[in-house]
Parts: C-alpha cells; structure tokens; sequence
C-alpha cells in the first residue's frame, strides 16, 4: 500500500504540473524539454511501481512540476501563471470522474498495458507509442466530460506530431492525479492544507536523489 505521506502526495501532484508545463511549451512553441516528456512516459509505463518515486523514476525528475506548483502556490502571487491553475483544475476534475467510472478505468489500465508491450517493441518514445498514447487520451479520457482546450499557437497545435505529444502528455497528467488520490489526496487539501503542500514540495526539491 502507498504510503499517504505530505511528501508523496505532492511527488505525485508534481507529476502533474510538469505535464501540464509540458504541454503549454509545446502548445505555444512548438517543443518542450525532452526530459519532460520522458519523464512522463516513464510514469505511465511504470504500472507497478515500488514506490511513487518510481513512478517517475526518481523524484529529482519531477523538479520542474515541484517549482511550478511553489509559484502557483506560494506567496509571490505575480508569478502565478491563470492558464497553468486552469489546465490543473481541468485534469482534477476529469480524474474525478474516471474515479467514479470503474469500466473506464479497466479500459484504460487494458490499454496502456498494451502500449506498454508496444514500447517495448520499439522504444518508450517512439512516434508510434506516442501516437497510440494519445489515442488512448482520445477515446476513454476525452469521454468523462468537457474536453481541456488547450490554448496555443494553430501552427503548433495542428501538427500532428505536437497534436499526439499534447494528447500523451494530458494522459500522463491524469495518470499523476490517479497517483496523487491514492496517496490520499483530495480537492480540499488546496483550501486547508496549501501551506503543509509548499513546505513538503519544498522538501522534496532539497531531498538528494540517492535518498529515495
């Protein structure tokens, strides 16, 4: 059983951020790091993790998601970024809905399994896996309910090589919330406990990588 420790639970939060930084990069620009996009890979691929740590393959690899939710979050309200908090709010309420939905989510778990075999056969970031990622976003995740608009240049979003990073990235973000709930996280602790999750994420970021 995970452990529902502050620390956990804003790893996996982090997770989510992170994809959602990715996804605006790439919506406004056309690329993003490919550390990110790894990293998200990584975290739906490992289904059966040891730890959440392992989820992403370290939590060093979640620094980004770690900062960005310290400047939503924390006191310096200038840096925060609307469009960020609303791609957030978007992946928790669909997570919510795909708690509720217990044949949904035996599709996706089915789904993802088979890509993972894909992956395999050729690598976690090949075109094919991507694209066969998204598809999986397309078809369960985009049914729970109103679809994330996602806000960027045409020219970017209407390449379908950026179209599928987007899709794969959103499901990565889901993916990170599922994680985050089975930490024991939930909508309320934004209100009462925003303070325990910026020490925590504060934490983590000066935690080495070999203490995991």
């Amino acid at each position: 059983m995970i452990n529902h420790s502050e620390e956990n639970r804003i790893i996996a939060l982090a997770g989510a951020f992170q994809a959602i930084v990715a996804v605006k990069q790439l919506a406004h620009f056309g690329r993003c790091e490919s550390e990110l996009i790894e990293t998200a890979l990584h975290s739906l691929f490992a289904t059966h993790p040891d730890n959440v740590s392992d989820v992403f393959n370290g939590h060093q690899n979640v620094r980004e998601g770690l900062t960005t939710f310290i400047r939503q979050f924390g006191s310096e309200g200038s840096k925060r970024d609307i469009e960020i908090t609303r791609y957030a709010v978007n992946l928790l309420a669909l997570e919510k809905r795909l708690h509720k939905n217990k044949a949904l989510q035996a599709e996706l778990v089915k789904s993802i399994e088979k890509a993972k075999q894909q992956a395999k056969f050729f690598s976690p970031n090949h075109e094919n896996v991507i694209a066969n990622l998204a598809g999986i976003y397309r078809d369960t995740i985009s049914n729970l309910g109103p679809k994330i608009l996602v806000n960027g240049k045409d020219g970017h979003l209407n390449q379908k090589y950026n179209a599928d990073r987007v899709r794969m990235l959103l499901l990565a973000g889901i993916r990170a919330c599922v994680l985050w709930r089975h930490c024991g996280g939930n909508r309320f602790q934004f209100i009462t406990g925003r303070k325990r999750m910026l020490e925590a994420a504060k934490r983590v970021l000066d935690t080495p990588p070999n203490k995991d």
